[in-house]
């Protein structure tokens, strides 16, 4: 008894989840003594693995010399590491006793199917780690799978009919034999396993060849790239396949045949960098061995949500394959393991119910099953949401109350309560074309008063009548007057010499003459 008898109980009855759904699961197991660790943590991871291995020679001197190439791919869709107990260090205690662990986490909707293949695979698991320090780590894990739907009533292109015209001549020894009209017609390109594909043959042999068979196929194609050693495999799969004929010479064969889409996974790898799955449809005309067959081929969608009014009500073979979600009732029988950020619930959230266990496909209006769900209360707005904030319409405390005393050229006779008017300048008219400004212009008697750096006129007696100096009339082109230049006549006089004493020649003697003398 202990943890490695435990087991990982999920939410969904076969392991299957749709993207965006909420993966949720608990860990249970008995403990006989107590169990010392680290922490218990579970990883949910899910990726894409490419791997394959191609054998190579080359020359090497005298020798061939082989060797292996290993391509490789990696991605991952989902990285979760979520502690149950404990933590990453420290040591904790877990008694005796039932535990239960519950955890969970929401599937990204951009998530793939699940894939298996020889050269690859796209693959979901849960591991639950205890954490043990000097001891090894024991582990417990459990897989899950990802179905992503396919719904061909979201691609247009599904609706299109599927057309092939065949035109043949046979000739034997340069000698025309005749000639043959194959049409062959599908109402659309897009089915899901379990439907019938209708095909219209018309054949018109005009020859004296005989058409042995007319063969239809159904092939898959998936194609694996690598990034480590680039590389890319192809492989073909045929899986479905019908024949019709004989169509004799100079005879007209027409069949209406179906073609049954078989029941297979349809996984959607859309968001898989590395896988890529085709299905193509092809048409073969056999002919004797000494003619030419002929042959074309279309791509086509296989999808798990069918077209609405195309075979909507055919039952779904894949339908044990769904996600089958269930609630889990909550266990009160154990109370919660004594350990330190045990968490409190041991039983899932409320999981909501996925429709999809149906007979038959759901139809292309209906949401994909297991359609993700809002939230309860989602549309419901945040409480107070829409509360303005305390006080906010009401203005700031006296923020629209001006300066104090802010008035322009307050006088000094004025109270400062008051602002000053709005008096233009003195004697100045602010519209063109009016009456002249008026200046005083100091007479006798004017005074001229300084204080500092600014000067002013003043008048010692009473002041003069101002004196007014009407301004010119329009179109008045009166030059400004100016000065005359004493430079401007033709000739100047010329300047005076000063009468002086010409200078001495020089004398080379005068220094020595000079240095005697001071000597004497």
């Amino acid at each position: 008894m202990g943890f490695s008898d435990g087991r990982i109980i999920l939410n969904s009855e076969n392991g299957v989840y749709y993207p965006g759904q909420r993966l949720c699961g608990r860990l249970e197991f008995d403990q006989e003594t107590v169990k010392t660790f680290r922490g218990i943590y579970v990883k949910i991871k899910g990726f894409c693995k490419i791997h394959w291995t191609t054998q190579h020679s080359r020359r090497e001197g005298d020798r061939d010399v082989h060797y292996t190439v290993t391509h490789e791919s990696y991605e991952e869709y989902i990285r979760q590491k979520i502690y149950l107990a404990g933590s990453d260090s420290g040591d904790h205690h877990l008694q005796p006793g039932h535990h239960v662990f519950s955890f969970e986490c929401p599937i990204p909707v951009n998530c793939p199917s699940s894939f298996e293949d020889s050269d690859g695979h796209i693959r979901y698991q849960i591991k639950i780690v205890v954490d043990r320090a000097f001891k090894l780590d024991q582990e417990k894990m459990a897989l899950f799978r990802i179905v992503a739907p396919v719904d061909l009533n979201l691609i247009p292109s599904v609706r299109e009919p599927i057309a092939f015209d065949f035109q043949q001549s046979f000739c034997c020894w340069c000698v025309s034999s005749g000639s043959a009209t194959t049409l062959v017609k599908l109402p659309v390109s897009g089915f899901c396993p379990g439907q019938m594909m209708p095909i219209e043959v018309s054949c018109t042999n005009n020859s004296n060849v005989e058409i042995e068979e007319i063969v239809f196929m159904l092939t898959r194609e998936t194609t694996f790239r690598a990034e480590m050693e680039p590389d890319s495999r192809h492989r073909e799969e045929d899986i479905a396949e019908l024949k019709k004929g004989p169509v004799p010479g100079n005879s007209s064969r027409n069949w209406v045949v179906e073609m049954l889409v078989p029941t297979i996974d349809v996984p959607n790898l859309d968001s898989c960098r590395f896988i890529d799955i085709n299905y193509k449809f092809k048409v073969n005309i056999t002919v004797p061995s000494c003619h030419e067959d002929e042959s074309d081929l279309c791509y086509i969608t296989i999808g798990t949500i069918p077209l609405v009014g195309f075979q909507d009500d055919v039952g779904n073979p894949l339908q044990d394959q769904l996600p089958k979600i269930q609630d889990i009732p909550q266990n009160t029988c154990y109370p919660p393991p004594p350990v330190t950020t045990q968490p409190l619930p041991n039983s899932y959230p409320n999981v909501p119910q996925y429709p999809g266990n149906n007979a038959q496909y759901p139809g292309a209006n209906q949401p994909y099953p297991g359609a993700i769900q809002p939230y309860p209360g989602a549309n419901q707005p945040y409480p107070g949401a829409n509360q303005p904030y305390p006080g906010a319409n009401q203005p700031y405390p006296a923020s629209n109350q001006p300066y104090p005393n802010n008035v322009p050229y307050p006088n000094a006779n004025m109270p400062a309560s008051q602002p000053a008017p709005n008096v233009p300048y003195p004697n100045s008219s602010p519209y063109p074309g009016s009456e002249g400004p008026k200046f005083t212009v100091p007479t006798a008697g004017t005074t001229l008063l300084k204080a500092g750096d600014f000067g002013f006129t003043g008048h010692a007696g009473p002041a003069p009548d101002p004196v007014t100096i009407p301004l010119l009339p329009q179109g008045a082109n009166v030059p400004y007057p100016r000065p005359a230049s004493p430079y401007s006549a033709a000739t100047a006089p010329e300047p005076a010499t000063p009468d002086c004493e010409p200078s001495p020649a020089y004398n080379p003697n005068y220094r020595e003459k000079d240095s005697t003398n001071k000597q004497n």
